[in-house]
């Protein structure tokens, strides 16, 4: 367990703390990025659902966040994986 214990708090580092309206955003980016295909567009459409959290990336950006909800993406996947 010490591996995934470190595993954790590696990701809990990357992913840095995030309320659960935050969580609920990024769950509806990475909902319609898989739809689309497309993180602009998933983006739009989390920002339509919490406009309260809606934030606009500059396409410098875009490449680093799109990389950003990879990595959320997989993160969930290994959770989902071990609570079996």
């Amino acid at each position: 367990m010490d591996a995934l214990k470190k595993y954790i708090e590696t990701a809990a580092r990357i992913i840095g703390r995030r309320s659960a309206a935050q969580q609920a955003y990024d769950r509806e980016v990475l909902r319609w990025r898989h739809i689309t295909k497309d993180l602009r567009a998933a983006l739009a459409k989390a920002n339509q659902k919490y406009p309260a959290l809606a934030r606009e990336v500059p396409d410098a950006e875009l490449a680093e966040l799109d990389a950003r909800y990879e990595y959320i993406h997989g993160h969930e996947q290994i959770l989902r994986r071990v609570r079996r």
